[in-house]
């Protein structure tokens, strides 16, 4: 996530405007697995500031925020465990 923030990102709010991102954003979430949402939604939620994580809670489907809230953080906590296990 570092290098996307790095090198794409800046591309991205170079050449698109903020209407293609989202369009962007929409197709991306469109196409990944159902079984891998709440994962992605953790995995976001991780590397985020606070400040960030209070505005994309604030503006989430209230089923995600219930998910994310019961199952997303532990589960993605496991996950990242496991990961980075020595």
């Amino acid at each position: 996530m570092d290098e996307e923030e790095r090198t794409i990102l800046p591309l991205a709010a170079e050449h698109l405007s903020v209407a293609e991102w989202e369009e962007f954003a929409t197709l991306a979430l469109a196409k990944l697995d159902g079984r891998l949402l709440l994962h992605a939604f953790s995995a976001l939620m991780a590397v985020t500031a606070p400040e960030e994580r209070r505005t994309i809670l604030g503006t989430a489907p209230f089923p995600v925020r219930v998910l994310w809230r019961l199952h997303g953080r532990r589960s993605y906590a496991r996950w990242h465990a496991r990961l980075h296990e020595v």
